[in-house]
């Protein structure tokens, strides 16, 4: 929730929430996912086993840029992303389809920065801003800048990934921005950041969703009705006992409590199960809906 530098296969084989697939690779369906809230309900059906008797491997990433990638290059059939990678993913693959929604960003994407939006507004020096610039981030970022006025400023762009975001020291004198997502947010404020505007009070549209190519999406329906029916199991455990479900994602997140996993849950929406005024929305987003499985 780039959201974005990948692991190696070899590697995400071998962390205890990746799905090894190490029989039979070939035959399994493989799916992209990276550290983002909305996407650890996959990640928690596959470590409580209830993946195991289907034809379903995840590959794990630090990006949606890496996701993006391994999809792009053919090794993996499925990836998790916002409508940004998508339309990105669409110009070489016209054929791609959401097949399943998991959430909407609601606080959970945010600009923060290590001066108040008052200063930055009569900041006359150059403002460095670091996001994942092949995501979400740049959109977000464009739509700040329109709504708050700060067209006249000068705006240094650094792409950098949200890990590598939160070593960055507020207390530096020069001006920074950091476009970011949960739970590195929480982390940037901690540290002394402050928040200037998040997806609760700008009106962008950020969801995201398991996509695929059609004709995968026709020859494995069965198994993605299968997904989506585990997806909604897990994702009940989330909205329901989170503390149960702390200790099975706590890794793939980068969290220690159940109060990190209740604050990350708080900055989205879960839609796996979308109203039809969200799916004319998505429509809106020039994605088609006709694949999603409700």
């Amino acid at each position: 929730m780039q959201r974005r530098h990948f692991m190696t296969l070899a590697a995400a084989a071998a962390l205890p929430w990746s799905l090894s697939g190490c029989d039979k690779p070939q035959t399994k369906l493989k799916t992209g996912v990276n550290a983002w809230i909305g996407y650890a309900p996959l990640v928690y059906a596959e470590a409580r086993g209830w993946l195991d008797t289907l034809s379903a491997q995840l590959y794990t990433t630090v990006s949606l840029g890496e996701t993006l990638f391994l999809f792009e290059d053919g090794q993996v059939d499925t990836f998790c992303a916002t409508q940004y990678e998508y339309h990105l993913a669409r110009h070489n693959a016209p054929s791609l389809v959401p097949v399943m929604l998991l959430d909407r960003s609601n606080g959970g994407d945010g600009i923060v920065a290590n001066r108040t939006l008052a200063q930055l507004k009569t900041e006359t020096r150059p403002i460095e801003v670091y996001l994942e610039a092949g995501s979400i981030n740049r959109e977000l970022f464009e739509q700040f800048v329109q709504l708050e006025g700060l067209g006249d400023k000068t705006f240094r762009l650094h792409n950098q990934d949200q890990q590598s975001n939160t070593l960055l020291d507020p207390k530096r004198s020069a001006p920074m921005v950091v476009v970011t997502y949960s739970p590195y947010m929480e982390r940037l404020l901690e540290k002394g950041f402050v928040m200037l505007a998040n997806t609760r009070d700008m009106p962008l549209l950020v969801v995201d969703a398991l996509f695929t190519l059609r004709d995968t999406f026709n020859q494995h329906r069965p198994v993605f009705e299968q997904m989506k029916k585990v997806l909604d199991r897990s994702i009940e455990d989330f909205r329901q006992r989170p503390e149960k479900v702390f200790p099975w994602v706590s890794a793939f997140l980068g969290i220690n409590s159940v109060n990190e996993l209740r604050q990350a849950m708080a900055g989205i929406e879960w839609i796996n199960h979308p109203d039809p005024l969200l799916l004319q929305r998505v429509r809106r987003l020039d994605m088609p809906v006709d694949t999603i499985l409700l």
